[in-house]
């Protein structure tokens, strides 16, 4: 009988918290002016004009000082001097500082993960020499940058590093490092 009461004075306890509270909502839902669009497109652009490698990242503005998104990477090197051949890689950011009135810019910091595939050399015993070997790995990390917004257009610059897991023939370390330009909308 006293488990009963106990069970039943706690679930009562829990719903009475779980009610929803009367919390003002963020400006991005309203979506009145071009500062709280709640999405923004970029390509990377030191990527793009230092060999044929094209990087294109989508961010949800999800509060004001919270996104998420992910960027996907290509490269078109056939020489194979980027590490990367293929990359998928989502991200969390939290902006710690603001720029301007613009809402999610100024600095922040990032926390990702990356799965990419490319190509590494092996040396073979057999043949005594080194072969070119395709992989795919899995790294984690964390990057620091900044974003400015002017009206629409977004420019960014971020650097950080990461391990990978899981892979020897992947590098054991990988950076991502980029000035990004897109829009908001």
């Amino acid at each position: 009988m006293k488990k009963t009461l106990l069970t039943l004075a706690l679930l009562a306890g829990l719903t009475a918290f779980a009610q929803k509270t009367n919390v003002p909502q963020s400006s991005f839902d309203e979506g009145e002016d071009e500062e709280s669009a709640g999405h923004e497109l970029k390509l990377g652009a030191v990527k793009m004009f230092a060999g044929p490698v094209a990087e294109l990242t989508y961010e949800y503005l999800y509060r004001d000082t919270f996104t998420f998104g992910a960027s996907v990477l290509n490269s078109f090197d056939s020489q194979e001097d980027h590490h990367e051949e293929f990359s998928i890689t989502p991200f969390a950011r939290y902006y710690f500082s603001s720029w301007g009135d613009a809402e999610s810019a100024g600095g922040f910091v990032e926390g990702w993960g990356k799965y990419f595939t490319g190509r590494g050399q092996q040396y073979n015993y057999s043949f005594s020499d080194l072969e070119t070997i395709s992989f795919n790995a899995f790294a984690a990390g964390v990057s620091l940058g900044e974003k400015w917004v002017i009206g629409l257009v977004v420019i960014e610059g971020l650097a950080g590093a990461g391990k990978t897991f899981g892979n020897e023939i992947a590098p054991a370390y990988i950076g991502r490092l980029d000035i990004n330009i897109g829009w908001r909308f």
